[in-house]
């Protein structure tokens, strides 16, 4: 069995103020699903976080509706789960009849959910797929079913809620079949650090507030294989066949220096598993770029996404405009200044509470234009314009 594993779409993604769904139509259809035919793919994953939103852009939703449509005519099967990011009820639409074509789509944690079977030359193999499931979600449908167990702390907390759903599925797996599980969660293990809502990546939503969203690698070990979806960055999760297959494009400057792709999952007729990650090149790329400006000025013209770290001694007027020139699409100039030549200027703000407003000005000129002082026709307008805006404050009062 030949399976595609992908995460984190976020269709219809606003970056740098344009939604991203042109880009990743096109990632989608001149990148992925040729993969899927060259490589002879029998499914493709995608491990939740199919829209950026809970209520997506109408042109999101008619680029995947595109997917699933070229899905069915190759007759290639989908197994795909809602991430935090998507409403489970509305991925859950249609569910029941897309089943019917091989489109396999799970939006909300359901109890009594049973292992997917499907078939190759070796026999069946059976997908598990995991939504999103907060420990709240788990609990109601335990409740629902009469499955809540007498000892509620089982399925509190995002571990034990996960493991808890986790090993009622794995319960309905024959033996010894091999077997894959599709979920979208933090998996300790994965060399990422526990989220905080102060330190989650743009990219990356955090799953809890007030405790840990971590679930433990151990509850996936029924599975010969784990496609799991929500961290961005390409890596295994606490076992070789644990893996994050990472965001199907850069979704922030974070993740510049990340290769994105999919992961070529191949599992045999004895369930032994061989992974290739297969990078997709985007239309626009996303990078950082950092120089003086006139190092960057002698960089080719380029339409990708640019956040440029100027390293200048001093801010330099106009320099955004001036980048913008070569690239189109410059999100943002940061300045990386020497402290030490901070240090030296008249305009550290150290003892910027002990100057008149006068002295700030000339000041802030200093610093953005330090070979053109103010001239004396320009000194006199600052005069005037601060009389002017000292007379009206006394006339408020």
């Amino acid at each position: 069995m030949r399976v595609i594993h992908t995460g984190d779409w976020h269709l219809g993604r606003l970056f740098c103020g344009a939604h991203l769904t042109e880009n990743q139509a096109y990632i989608i259809t001149k990148e992925l699903l040729p993969m899927i035919i060259d490589e002879k793919a029998d499914a493709l994953v995608i491990a939740g976080d199919i829209y950026d939103r809970a209520v997506p852009v109408p042109e999101a939703v008619e680029l995947f509706d595109s997917v699933l449509a070229w899905l069915m005519e190759h007759h290639v099967k989908l197994f795909a789960v809602a991430g935090n990011h998507d409403s489970g009820r509305r991925i859950d639409y249609g569910s029941r009849i897309f089943k019917e074509q091989g489109i396999y789509i799970r939006g909300i944690y359901d109890a009594t959910d049973e292992p997917i079977p499907i078939s190759d030359e070796h026999g069946k193999l059976y997908v598990a797929l995991f939504p999103y499931m907060d420990p709240a979600s788990v609990r109601d449908s335990l409740t629902k079913r009469g499955l809540m167990p007498e000892d509620e702390a089982e399925v509190t907390g995002f571990d034990k809620a996960t493991g808890f759903a986790i090993a009622n599925m794995a319960s309905n797996l024959p033996a010894g079949v091999r077997s894959i599980a599709v979920a979208h969660a933090f998996v300790a293990g994965s060399g990422e650090k526990d989220f905080h809502p102060d330190e989650s990546p743009d990219s990356e939503r955090v799953l809890s507030v007030g405790g840990s969203p971590n679930v433990s690698p151990r509850h996936f070990a029924p599975f010969s294989y784990t496609a799991l979806g929500h961290i961005h960055k390409p890596q295994r999760a606490g076992g070789e066949n644990i893996r994050y297959s990472g965001s199907l494009m850069k979704y922030s400057f974070d993740e510049a220096s990340q290769r994105k792709g999919a992961v070529l999952v191949d599992i045999d007729g004895n369930g032994n598993v061989n992974t290739e990650t297969r990078e997709l090149h985007p239309r626009h790329d996303v990078r950082r770029v950092k120089g003086s400006l006139d190092e960057l000025m002698s960089m080719p013209v380029s339409d990708d996404y640019i956040e440029a770290h100027l390293t200048d001694s001093q801010r330099i007027l106009g320099a955004q405009n001036k980048l913008r020139k070569i690239w189109p699409n410059l999100a943002s100039v940061m300045w990386e200044i020497d402290e030490n030549t901070v240090a030296a200027s008249d305009f550290t703000g150290r003892d910027i509470r002990n100057k008149t407003t006068k002295e700030k000005f000339c000041d802030f000129i200093s610093s953005v234009r330090p070979s053109l002082p103010l001239t004396e026709d320009e000194l006199h307008v600052l005069d005037e314009t601060l009389d002017e805006i000292d007379r009206k404050e006394r006339e408020a009062e």
